[in-house]
């Protein structure tokens, strides 16, 4: 343990090949280079070590982690896995109006009494609308294939199903807000949360070492897993 810790104490100040050849078992060290970054591998005693050190991140520009060339190259993979845009606004309304349509017992009472307080709303943003657009999101998102969601698209563009779903798609339009526009700050955790397991299934490395770090351009750590302490 002392040994781990006079190691991990000297990465900001050393050399990291040498720190490794000076730590490692028998001094054999494995170092990689791609893109603004070298991968350092080596054995401390019985662990396994990997540093990486990301020439292109600084712990005091927080942009830096999003501009990175890994955090690019990242997004851009999984975007292409994924080949699906942010959910269009029609659709988020065709769903809201056809869970408002298959749940009316449920969510009628909650309209009549959000319509009679409207004028007393201390957090709009907690308000029936807001409830059947997230349902439409985890719907779309979580519980429909790619496939399905093709479809539901398409549907949406066409707004079938008959009278009810469009009375119940008149009511979602007139509660619909203006910040409700897929901008920059109306985001889509859900949406989020798929492009996340997407990338951590399809994109990302899995990390099998022991001891895990990641330091910026000045050897600051930025990241850090150990594994194995007992």
């Amino acid at each position: 343990m002392a040994t781990l810790r006079r190691f991990l104490g000297r990465i900001p100040h050393f050399d990291l090949p040498l720190l490794a050849k000076e730590f490692g078992e028998d001094g054999t060290v494995n170092i990689t280079s791609e893109s603004n970054q070298n991968t350092i591998r080596f054995r401390l005693g019985p662990r396994t070590v990997r540093i990486i050190h990301a020439s292109d991140l600084d712990v005091d520009d927080k942009k830096s982690f999003n501009q990175s060339a890994r955090a690019k190259d990242s997004a851009r993979r999984t975007k292409e896995i994924l080949g699906e845009e942010i959910m269009p606004i029609e659709v988020q309304q065709y769903l809201m109006a056809k869970i408002l349509t298959e749940r009316r017992a449920e969510f009628e009472p909650l309209l009549e009494k959000q319509a009679a307080r409207r004028k007393n709303i201390v957090n709009p943003k907690r308000d029936v609308f807001s409830e059947l657009r997230s349902c439409a999101r985890v719907a779309y998102w979580m519980d429909m294939s790619p496939s399905e969601r093709i479809t539901v698209r398409e549907t949406a563009m066409e707004l079938g199903d008959g009278p009810e779903l469009s009375a119940a798609m008149a009511q979602v339009k007139a509660g619909w807000r203006k910040v409700w526009n897929n901008g920059a700050r109306d985001r889509d955790y859900f949406r989020n949360y798929l492009t996340d397991q997407t990338a951590a299934k399809e994109v990302w490395t899995l990390v099998e070492e022991d001891i895990f770090v990641v330091v910026d351009k000045s050897q600051r750590v930025v990241f850090a897993n150990i594994e194995k302490l007992a």
